[in-house]
């Protein structure tokens, strides 16, 4: 859709004549920003053959304009209109939980990992399809709810793909299940993980250490992820 209204305002035939200038993420912008910028539009509005893309949350967009609206007493419709002339809304990549998954395991497919970090994933990650009563390690890091976004996905699973090399290292599936409960619930991990683990550290510096806080620290940490579920 997008490259037939470009060739209908600025095709030649089947060649496109003219400049065509992609604004990505404005929405990570705050308001003030991203009003001076649709400001800044104003002048080359003017310019023949010159087209911008806004790749933004239309929401974003409206609640700058309402926040001028207040002071231009003006309606933000009626100033969205000026600077959005086509409007296209994709579709939503995150529809489901299965959605969600077939996402990140594409993302999988695009990094370097060792192959002791690749099988931990894999391992611990349900697949595009699997039976939605079995829960992976995994699993909490990656479910849909309606605020998840492509970006969103790619911050958690950076996150955890930055550490794996630790993880794998410090201890493999047990360890990497005490990174998801850091990760999905903080304050959890705080105040019941983390008194467990500075005891048990405590002890092995003053040589000290016995069986019991290595198993502390060793607990089953998908038990209390479960219990957070």
């Amino acid at each position: 859709m997008l490259d037939a209204l470009l060739r209908e305002n600025l095709g030649r035939g089947s060649r496109l004549c003219g400049r065509v200038l992609i604004l990505d993420e404005l929405d990570r912008c705050s308001l003030q920003q991203t009003y001076e910028l649709l400001r800044s539009l104003d002048y080359w509005l003017r310019a023949p053959l010159v087209f911008f893309v806004i790749v933004c949350d239309k929401e974003h967009l409206t609640r700058t304009l309402d926040e001028q609206s207040r002071l231009l007493d003006r309606p933000s419709d009626e100033a969205l209109q000026k600077y959005v002339h086509h409007s296209i809304t994709l579709p939503n990549l995150l529809a489901d939980n299965d959605g969600l998954r077939q996402y990140v395991y594409g993302l999988l497919q695009r990094v370097d990992l060792s192959p002791a970090e690749h099988c931990l994933i894999m391992d611990n990650l349900s697949a595009p399809g699997a039976d939605a009563e079995e829960i992976a390690t995994l699993d909490p890091l990656f479910t849909w709810d309606p605020n998840r976004t492509p970006r969103s996905i790619k911050q958690v699973l950076n996150r955890l793909l930055a550490e794996m090399a630790e993880i794998v290292a410090e201890g493999g599936a047990a360890e990497l299940k005490r990174r998801v409960i850091y990760f999905r619930w903080p304050t959890f991990h705080r105040d019941h993980i983390e008194p467990v683990l500075a005891h048990a550290t405590s002890q092995i510096i003053a040589g000290q250490a016995t069986e019991e806080p290595l198993a502390d620290k060793q607990a089953d940490w998908l038990a209390a992820l479960i219990l957070q579920s």
